[in-house]
C-alpha cells in the first residue's frame, strides 16, 4: 500500500495542466454517472449534499489561488 501511495505522489508531482484538466473531467463524469442512478427519493438529499461538500472544497483552493495570485503581483 505505501508503494501505491508513494507512487501516486510521484505521478502528481509529475502532472502537467492537461493531466489536471483530464483528471477533473474524469472526476465530472463519475458524478455524473453517480447522479443518474440516484432515485427521485433521494435527489434533494444528495444535491444538498453535494453543494455543500463542493462549497467546502471550493473555498480553500480558491483562497490558496488567490493568496498566490496576490504575491505574483
Amino acid at each position: 500500500m505505501k508503494n501505491m501511495i508513494t507512487a501516486g505522489e510521484d505521478y502528481i508531482k509529475k502532472m502537467d495542466m492537461a493531466d489536471v484538466g483530464l483528471l477533473k473531467i474524469c472526476l465530472f463524469s463519475m458524478g455524473l454517472f453517480s447522479g443518474i442512478c440516484v432515485t427521485k427519493k433521494n435527489k434533494k438529499k444528495i444535491g444538498f449534499w453535494a453543494m455543500l461538500i463542493s462549497t467546502m472544497t471550493c473555498i480553500p483552493l480558491m483562497s490558496k489561488f488567490l493568496r498566490i495570485y496576490k504575491e505574483q503581483e
